[in-house]
């Protein structure tokens, strides 16, 4: 809309106040994020239902809206200063944030589970073998090790046969972390944990 409206005040020889503006398109923005909130697609309409507006809310009602699900995203990238570890069937990680959501969602990686709600996230993942997975940041430089169930740099590859390796992959590059006492009662453990697991998570919201 923007590079239109440019245009059309050039064309009419007007003096724009809009060139030195730009442009955000939501849309794309939010694209991948739409399977987060589980919607049929990434439309203004179907974003509006999710926000549970009003077929006849303004412009800058519905902008103000769309911008707040940033929040979102934000939760996935805010730098950690305390954690809580709750007790129960398999771990639950819960930090505050200083906002509040605009809508309470939860979303699942296959593994993980993600709640968004209040001020609150809280993740939720098993436990295998009393160890948690801990995800490194480029799967293109490792090998996963299916006999073993972990993953291993290529710079150790040489030690391992070939037939016994394969390529890693997002959902296959990692190592494990005992669950132990010492990890259950070290906040500064369970907050660089949570923080690798984060930036695992926050694929499919990027």
């Amino acid at each position: 809309a923007l590079p239109y409206l440019k245009r059309k005040m050039k064309a009419y020889g007007l003096d724009s106040s809009l060139d030195k503006a730009s442009q955000v398109d939501l849309m794309n923005r939010y694209k991948e994020m739409s399977a987060v909130f589980g919607m049929p697609s990434y439309h203004l309409q179907d974003f509006m239902t999710f926000l549970e507006m009003p077929s006849e809310a303004s412009m800058p009602e519905i902008f103000q809206a769309l911008m707040s699900m940033e929040s979102y995203r934000q939760a996935l990238q805010i730098k950690l200063e305390e954690v809580e570890l709750m007790d129960g069937e398999m771990p639950v990680f819960r930090y505050s944030v200083p906002y509040t959501f605009p809508k309470s969602i939860s979303y699942r990686d296959g593994i993980y589970h993600i709640r968004f709600s209040g001020d609150t996230v809280s993740i939720s993942m098993p436990i295998e073998d009393n160890s948690l997975r801990v995800y490194f940041t480029d799967p293109s430089e490792y090998y996963y090790l299916p006999q073993e169930g972990y993953a291993v740099h290529k710079s150790l590859s040489d030690f391992v046969d070939p037939s016994h390796r394969v390529k890693a992959t997002r959902e296959t590059c990692f190592t494990r972390l005992a669950f132990d006492d010492s990890f259950q009662k070290n906040k500064r453990r369970q907050i660089n944990y949570l923080t690798s697991l984060i930036s695992y998570l926050s694929v499919p919201f990027k």
